[in-house]
């Protein structure tokens, strides 16, 4: 069995260190020069998508995918997030303007991904962060977990993982 889980979420989010650091494999990068410095001061970015993979044995492998957080480069959502069974949404709360950009992703990313199927990660996160993420979420009227998380941790990353295919499972249940 193949699970796919895309990790999403604006430029300079975490997407590409959380799969370097739960990949068993070494992750496929399609980075290039960051052009957009004055946005995300980081010397490269991803252009096209990130992909890394767990195994799970006899039972089949996780593919995680991550997205391109450049709104240029929208086009290649719609194709990456095809045949997810879930997605995990990060967000740095010390970006400046994080919350409009969480709109925009939760947005634009509920046309492709059921929103059922989302765990918002929020890093660099207060409780005032966590309170705010789901205040916002209420005023849209969705309901998706919200963790704190560093995705540069495995532990975090692995109980994101963990929830994401659980919900995954109370889905297929009471469908």
């Amino acid at each position: 069995m193949l699970l796919k889980v895309v990790f999403i979420g604006p430029m300079g989010s975490g997407k590409s260190t959380a799969i370097q650091t739960i990949s068993e494999i070494e992750p496929v990068k399609t980075e290039a020069r960051n052009t957009e410095r004055f946005k995300v001061d980081k010397p490269t970015t991803t252009v096209g998508m990130d992909y890394g993979e767990i195994n799970l044995g006899e039972h089949g492998k996780v593919a995680l995918y991550g997205v391109p957080g450049q709104q240029r480069f929208d086009f290649m959502w719609p194709i990456i997030t095809k045949g997810a069974m879930g997605a995990i949404m990060l967000l740095d709360c010390s970006q400046e303007n994080c919350w409009k950009e969480f709109k925009y992703f939760v947005d634009e990313f509920t046309k492709f991904v059921d929103p059922s199927s989302f765990i918002v990660a929020l890093n660099r996160a207060t409780d005032s962060d966590v309170d705010h993420c789901n205040q916002l979420l209420m005023d849209e009227g969705l309901t998706m977990p919200v963790f704190c998380s560093d995705p540069r941790n495995e532990q975090d990353l692995t109980v994101l993982l963990h929830v994401l295919i659980s919900n995954a499972e109370l889905r297929f249940l009471l469908d």
